[in-house]
């Protein structure tokens, strides 16, 4: 069985599920897991966040997030990105 993508939520003090600082996944690669965080600018770039999670060295809280729900925050990000104009991006 292959191993499907999981995703977290990134949590501040006083945030809500629905409505996370970002994400961070774990995905499948052939050498073995790849982490990752959700950019500001709509793009994944490798993190720590989950070893030092696992660490219990993470400050923040991370909450395991659906696959649809996590992929309809990244196309809400992008499509915020897209709206807004160059100035601001």
């Amino acid at each position: 069985m292959t191993p499907e993508t999981q995703y977290w939520a990134v949590l501040w003090d006083g945030d809500d599920i629905s409505r996370p600082r970002t994400l961070v996944r774990s995905r499948p690669s052939d050498d073995g897991p790849v982490e990752e965080i959700l950019g500001g600018e709509g793009t994944w770039r490798p993190t720590g966040v989950l070893a030092l999670h696992r660490l219990n060295m993470y400050e923040h809280e991370l909450a395991p997030l659906a696959p649809d729900a996590a992929r309809a925050f990244e196309q809400a990000r992008l499509d915020r990105l897209r709206a807004a104009p160059p100035a601001d991006r």
